[in-house]
């Protein structure tokens, strides 16, 4: 059950609204793109690997992009931690595609921190 209240107060951060503020905005967009091994993993092979995902929030504004990934979760000292190779993929896979500077971050549902990773 989503739990509309935090959600609410979450995308009411100041942060994140500046964030978004001005921005072409894109939800739920799914990509899949081939990328180095070792630009994910940070070791091993150059080869490219496949890696595919749905993007929460993508926003382009002055010549740059924002990633923004939404987690529900009760250890939000934990998320920089768990969520570190997902959101570089993610980050990774728009610089590719759209040729700008791309930063990421993640929205932190229950206490509504935004956090770049």
């Amino acid at each position: 059950k989503i739990d509309v209240g935090a959600l609410l107060r979450a995308t009411s951060n100041p942060e994140f609204q500046a964030l978004t503020a001005g921005g072409k905005v894109y939800r739920e967009m799914p990509f899949l793109s081939a990328l180095p091994y070792r630009d994910l993993f940070g070791e091993g092979s150059s080869q490219e690997i496949m890696v595919q995902g749905v993007i929460d929030l993508l926003v382009i504004k002055d010549g740059c992009a924002f990633v923004v990934d939404y987690k529900v979760t009760r250890v939000p000292k934990k998320i920089k931690t768990h969520y570190q190779r997902q959101l570089n993929s993610y980050r990774l896979a728009v610089e590719k595609y759209l040729k700008v500077p791309t930063r990421a971050f993640i929205l932190s549902v229950l206490d509504g921190n935004l956090i770049e990773m």
